[in-house]
């Protein structure tokens, strides 16, 4: 009988930090595993190993970053994208010089690290999607061999995707006022014992995607009269406000606890 061997790649990929902010340095790190345990099974050595990355927006490759196996890596040709308009992608392969072999049972480890651009967005998603594509001969012998193409079919020396997505933290901005309705005063910066003090709390989403389950909790001071808080109105009908207590708190003067409410995406109706 005929046995094929042939060589198969897989590739893994993990990144720094699960939530990046604007400005932040991501690491990726991934890792080429060439399938087989030595003589007598069906696999082989993959020669020539090619990574391409697609970045997402908000992200742009830093230059000079790029190690193999700890060692410095020629940095990638890449589409020319700026990050913010136009995606970038990058290309590590035997055309810009770079020479990945991965023996049979090994794995071979590519860390590189990309920017955070400063125009992302809170709640933005970030993503990076990588494929590695290998040949079975070493050297340039593409006449007569299969380089991961997919053209034909059967050229299907390429990885599966590996596919990493990310979130930069949502943000919320929060702003209280208050008027002495006793006076009139606006704001109420002035007050004496008696006065009455109306305040407004403001949650305003900043995020490009909705939050839900948010909750408000505002204890009140030592020198409020116990049993006088009055929560006047809630803009989020199906906000929960059965925690609120006119003597609660760690002053017993008042407590307001409003639970489940729920922002839409900045700059839509329902945002604050």
């Amino acid at each position: 009988p005929l046995t094929i061997v042939e060589p198969l790649v897989t590739v893994t990929k993990t990144a720094s930090t699960t939530a990046p902010a604007a400005g932040d340095k991501i690491t990726y790190s991934l890792n080429f595993t060439a399938e087989g345990a030595g003589s007598g099974d069906h696999f082989a050595d993959a020669f020539d190993l090619t990574i391409g990355d697609s970045l997402g927006l908000g992200l742009l490759y830093e230059p000079g970053s790029a190690t193999v196996n700890g060692q410095p890596l020629t940095d990638p040709l890449d589409n020319g994208g700026d990050g913010t308009n136009v995606a970038q992608t990058l290309t590590w392969s035997p055309a810009n010089g770079i020479d990945i072999d991965i023996a049979e049972g090994a794995t071979v480890s590519v860390t590189y690290q990309v920017r955070v651009l400063e125009s992302v967005a809170p709640g933005q998603t970030l993503t990076n999607n990588v494929i590695g594509r290998w040949t079975g001969l070493d050297g340039d012998q593409s006449a007569i061999e299969r380089t991961g193409s997919g053209t034909p079919v059967v050229n299907d020396y390429f990885t599966e995707p590996a596919i990493q997505t990310l979130t930069t933290p949502l943000e919320i901005s929060f702003d209280k006022s208050v008027i002495n309705a006793t006076t009139g005063e606006d704001p109420g910066v002035n007050a004496k014992p008696g006065d009455t003090l109306r305040y407004t709390l403001a949650l305003t989403n900043q995020s490009i995607v909705p939050v839900n389950n948010v909750a408000l909790v505002d204890e009140l001071a030592a020198q409020f009269a116990p049993g006088s808080l009055q929560l006047l109105s809630v803009s989020d009908p199906d906000a929960d406000r059965g925690n609120s207590n006119a003597t609660g708190g760690a002053n017993g003067t008042g407590l307001v606890d409003i639970r489940n409410l729920s922002l839409a995406e900045r700059g839509e109706s329902g945002a604050t």
